[in-house]
């Protein structure tokens, strides 16, 4: 157990604090790991609204409307390209 001055209020003496220091390091948190740029570019296309829009252009394209389904997309994708940008910016 890590020894304590007398009075809690005084705090570590300064042996006590560098023997601490030399223990366990500075008292500092690492940097967060930030996902691979594939991941957060699927991310992009797969999230609740991206996945409504798929399926909009799904419908539309069994519906007879090739051209609105590939407008769909193209909103999809750009949009996708441009947040991922944006993220990784």
């Amino acid at each position: 157990m890590d020894t304590l001055a007398p009075d809690p209020g005084a705090g570590l003496t300064s042996a006590e604090a560098a023997a601490r220091l030399a223990r366990h390091g500075h008292n500092v948190l690492p940097p967060p790991q930030r996902p691979r740029p594939w991941r957060q570019l699927v991310a992009q296309f797969t999230h609740f609204f991206a996945l409504l829009l798929w399926v909009a252009a799904a419908l539309a394209l069994v519906a007879g409307m090739p051209p609105l389904a590939i407008a769909i997309a193209a909103v999809v994708l750009v949009n996708g390209v441009f947040a991922w940008m944006q993220e990784r910016g």
